[in-house]
């Protein structure tokens, strides 16, 4: 009997950015939220930092939910994700 922990399950998928400046293919365990996911892709692509990401799956159009799992989520492998910016209506900064 192995006393190694059984590999949790893991999903391959496409992120990019919405101007398709910064793609990675990536291997991802689906207990990861959604949230985890835009803070990694702030912190490894240098995001700004101020600004606040969301998650699209083009294949499907729908915007991700950040407190959900990768697999409440329902991605699969293949799926494109994408990271855009949220904008905030109304900011007095014109």
């Amino acid at each position: 009997m192995s006393s190694h922990p059984a590999p949790s399950p893991r999903v391959r998928v496409l992120v990019s950015t919405a101007d398709k400046t910064k793609r990675a293919e990536v291997t991802l365990p689906l207990a990861m939220s959604v949230s985890d996911l835009v803070a990694t892709c702030k912190k490894n692509w240098s995001l700004p930092v101020s600004e606040d990401f969301a998650i699209r799956d083009t294949s499907r159009n729908v915007q991700l939910h950040s407190r959900d799992t990768l697999a409440n989520a329902g991605l699969q492998d293949g799926t494109e994700l994408e990271v855009y910016p949220l904008l905030e209506a109304g900011r007095g900064d014109v």
